[in-house]
């Protein structure tokens, strides 16, 4: 299988053809996700913020990562405080990996909302986007150029 990968705050994540599998274990994961808690309200300004709003809250899913070239979940949690109709302070947090060596942490960023389309660059320079679907939850995506991982994030109950 020829897996390709991307980064996410200088992690590798596989391409999505590689981990459809991951795509269905993805449920069992939350409820072993170790990922912090963001210190972060998680807020909207109410009607000023339009259909912005909708992205506020705390959002779960798995990024799909290689570990010694072999695709793994990465539990993550986004926290979302929408600002206003066009911008929003984001918390993406993930859980641990033992094999990769990764420990639960938090990075905080300035993201950007147009349309359904919230949107924020992270410490590796990858272009990460979440995208609000039709029939709920949103579509995660980070991209470095040259490669494009996504996964799904649903919203926590």
């Amino acid at each position: 299988m020829d897996i390709k990968e991307t980064t996410l705050d200088g992690l590798k994540l596989a391409s999505l053809a590689a981990i459809a599998t991951l795509i269905v274990a993805a449920p069992a994961a939350f409820a072993a996700c170790d990922a912090p808690a963001a210190d972060l309200p998680t807020r909207s300004p109410g009607a000023a913020a339009g259909g912005a709003a909708g992205f506020a809250g705390v959002w779960e899913g798995d990024w799909p990562i290689l570990v010694h070239g072999h695709p793994q979940a990465l539990c993550a949690k986004l926290y979302v405080s929408v600002i206003g109709p066009h911008s929003a302070a984001v918390a993406h947090c993930i859980g641990s990996v033992k094999e990769a060596g990764l420990k639960p942490q938090c990075s905080k960023y300035d993201a950007g909302i147009d349309g359904n389309e919230l949107s924020f660059t992270d410490r590796g320079g990858n272009r990460v986007t979440f995208t609000l679907e039709d029939v709920g939850g949103m579509l995660a995506e980070s991209e470095n150029g040259t490669h494009k991982s996504s996964t799904q994030f649903t919203k926590a109950q």
